[in-house]
Formats: structure tokens, sequence, C-alpha cells
């Protein structure tokens, strides 16, 4: 079966492919547009004010401990915002990443599994990996990643 999926970049060297039934749209914001929240997790950037709602920022890099691509404050960062239902609700957060690559279709019995130590070292936040045009994606898992806000984090709202 064939799936589709959004890539993206976060450092140079890491393509992250999201399932695009996941994915709500792209937004670019500014540091001004975001409110810290003391006492929050430090992977958080804080929320913006989203179509009326609160939607939380998060630092993709710092949450999953890779090389950071160093957002410059004057910069507008770019944001993919997923969705997934968390016990019948719907939730959202915008995940920043370094530039955006595209949709890349993949055939679900050419995944490959993750080795126990790199599923480990970002919280199984990925489920699988696979290769298109000679470049490496990791499979985000969008279940356990939102299972791994509300552990980590205890303030994720809708």
């Amino acid at each position: 079966m064939i799936q589709n999926y959004f890539s993206v970049s976060l450092s140079t060297s890491w393509k992250v492919a999201l399932p695009l039934t996941d994915v709500e749209t792209v937004i670019k914001l500014e540091q001004t547009e975001m409110a810290t929240i003391p006492g929050i997790a430090q992977f958080w950037y804080g929320v913006t004010n989203y179509r009326g709602n609160l939607l939380w920022v998060l630092d993709t890099e710092k949450f999953l401990q890779i090389d950071s691509f160093q957002v410059n404050s004057i910069e507008k960062m770019t944001a993919v915002v997923l969705n997934h239902k968390v016990e019948g609700i719907t939730k959202k957060v915008a995940l920043t990443v370094k530039r955006l690559e595209g949709v890349v279709s993949m055939q679900t019995e050419n995944l490959s599994v993750l080795s126990t130590q790199t599923k480990s070292q970002f919280s199984n936040s990925f489920s699988s990996q696979f290769e298109a045009n000679d470049v490496l994606f990791y499979l985000l898992d969008i279940e356990q990643l939102f299972k791994v806000f509300y552990q980590k984090s205890e303030l994720l709202t809708a």
C-alpha cells in the first residue's frame, strides 16, 4: 500500500516524514507572536493565537535532543501544524522545522524498523525509517508524540 508523507528538514542531516493525514497546515511565526509560559517544559517555545485558539509551539529539535538549527530571532519560524485525536478530542501542536521538503510517497512494506537504541533516544517518537531518492527519512509516530507531550509537560491543552 502506498502512503503519503509530508517531509521536513530539522538539522541538515535530519529528514522527518509526517503522515499527511495528520498535517493541517504550515504557518510562519515571529518570536513576538508567541507567549512564553513560565514553568513549562523547556522544549516549548510557548503558545500563539491560531484561528482564535491557543496553539502550543514546539522547539522540535530541543524536544528530540538533536543538533539545533538555531532560529534567528529576526526571521520568521516555519512550523507544521499537526492535529491528532486524543480521547475523542482533536489536539493541535505546531512543530518548528528548518525547511519544508514536500510530499513523499512510500510503499508501507518498504518501511524499516528502528533500532531499540534509536527509538529510546527519541522517546519512541519515531516509528520507522525509509529511504526515498537516496535520502533517509524518519517517520514520526504522531500518536506516540502526543503521549510523550502529556507525560513530559502535563500542560498541553486543546
